[in-house]
């Protein structure tokens, strides 16, 4: 099944169209009830690409973790006849669970550094103006908080993270 140029162009464009997911609303009957429902749907619609955009680096994580399970983990756990959900518990979440932990202070890391970020924005704007002291200041203030921050993360998460002691 081909499309011209610019008849895939169009197919494509209509997905990330919020006229389309205010169609979808009025015809399941969402769109009239509530507006503060009804925008906040368009708005999670219209962020899904860039959701994904920026996850890339933890799937890529977890696609390795996973990678890492051996299969005799598998075969022993199909032969004492454990379900799809203890494998899951038992199996999969103890060695993906590190990777977790990696995922989580990355996030934290990217969304605290990001150059949509308020702080950063200042920070960048106070170096192009010359002010390199109130900057540097700025940027050091902001390393121990985002560093605390991800501290306090790692405390907590760190209790359910399973280290495999060999």
């Amino acid at each position: 099944m081909s499309t011209s140029g610019t008849d895939g162009a169009e197919q494509f464009s209509t997905l990330f169209e919020t006229d389309l997911v205010t169609e979808l609303l009025e015809f399941t009957g969402i769109y009239g009830l509530n507006q503060t429902l009804t925008e906040n749907i368009k708005m999670t619609i219209d962020s899904i690409f860039a959701i994904v955009w920026r996850s890339g680096v933890q799937i890529l994580i977890f696609l390795a973790a996973l990678q890492n399970i051996p299969a005799s983990a598998r075969e022993a756990a199909q032969i004492e006849g454990a379900t799809a959900w203890e494998y899951f518990w038992k199996i999969t979440f103890p060695y993906v669970s590190p990777m977790i932990m990696a995922n989580l202070v990355f996030t934290v890391i990217d969304s605290f550094t990001d150059s949509g970020n308020i702080v950063m924005n200042r920070i960048i704007t106070m170096q192009s103006e010359w002010k390199y002291d109130v900057a540097a200041a700025m940027v050091w203030s902001y390393f121990l908080l985002v560093m605390l921050i991800v501290g306090i993360i790692f405390l907590i998460v760190n209790k359910y993270v399973y280290y495999e002691v060999d």
